[in-house]
């Protein structure tokens, strides 16, 4: 027995679920996009600047969007895990310090031997 309040929407789980679907496809493949662009531009500035200098002024720029969210919102920085947040941000800096550095020393010449590869197997 169906209930009589229900509308016919809530009958089918799946109205919408392309929407969404699709939705969530863009999203998956813009993030993709940017990480992409995002290893572009740390590989060309960490020509002429320290990956240090680069984490900074990633930070700051991100501070600036976090900081308007977070006047509106103080309820946001109420914790009892004030200790783990720590660390976990100091974890966060030294991870993207390394990621920065292991992009800008990895050598070209191994992303060319993947292709090299893939090209020699019969799948181009």
């Amino acid at each position: 027995m169906v209930p009589t309040e229900m509308k016919p929407d809530d009958m089918n789980p799946g109205v919408g679920a392309d929407r969404r679907l699709a939705a969530a496809t863009g999203l998956m493949i813009g993030a993709a996009m940017l990480g992409a662009v995002d290893t572009v531009m740390v590989r060309l500035l960490t020509q002429d600047l320290p990956p240090f200098v680069i984490v900074f002024f990633r930070s700051l720029f991100g501070l600036v969007f976090v900081v308007p969210w977070i006047a509106k919102k103080r309820a946001v920085l109420k914790t009892v895990y004030s200790g783990l947040h720590l660390l976990r941000a100091g974890l966060k800096l030294l991870t993207l310090v390394a990621f920065f550095v292991a992009i800008a020393t990895a050598p070209l010449e191994s992303f060319r031997f993947k292709s090299k590869h893939i090209r020699n197997s019969g799948y181009s």
